[in-house]
């Protein structure tokens, strides 16, 4: 599909899952930590940075 303007698989689903997750006060890090790289331009290594340094907790 050369010249195509396509939008990776996920993309508008991440956006769609934080948003019902902030809905129903779920913590979901990964979903907040896919929407912030994908929507607010967090670098991806920060994002991973700070998943896997948060806080142990039972979930």
């Amino acid at each position: 599909m050369k010249g195509a303007k396509t939008v990776a698989e996920g993309v508008k689903t991440s956006k769609a899952a934080r948003d019902l997750a902030g809905k129903f006060d779920i913590e979901m890090p990964i979903v907040d930590e896919v929407y912030q790289i994908l929507y607010e331009g967090k670098d991806p290594r920060l994002a991973l940075k700070d998943l896997m340094t948060r806080e142990l907790k039972e979930e």
